[in-house]
């Protein structure tokens, strides 16, 4: 799950959060799905973007400043995940 800190401050009023991180966005990934979840992605939205070991992917840019070991993450054409 994708967040932009940037919008989600302004939207709490947090003018200050809102400057200081304008086009920033953070991944926080969900504990357990919720059901009936259903997510289709497009791999294109992949580009540029880096596989550490464990399988989690990242934006390279954000990989490389990390320093940790990582391969290029190559997405599907198209996928979809389905939580039940």
């Amino acid at each position: 799950l994708n967040v932009d800190i940037w919008k989600a401050a302004l939207k709490i009023g947090l003018k200050k959060l809102h400057d200081k991180y304008k086009g920033r966005e953070v991944i926080v990934s969900l504990k357990e799905p919720l059901p009936g979840m259903k997510v289709r992605i497009d791999g294109r939205t992949f580009t540029n973007y880096a596989e550490y070991a464990d399988g989690f992917a990242v934006p390279q840019h954000i990989a490389i400043k990390a320093g940790l070991p990582f391969k290029k993450y190559s997405a599907n054409g198209s996928m979809i995940l389905n939580y039940t």
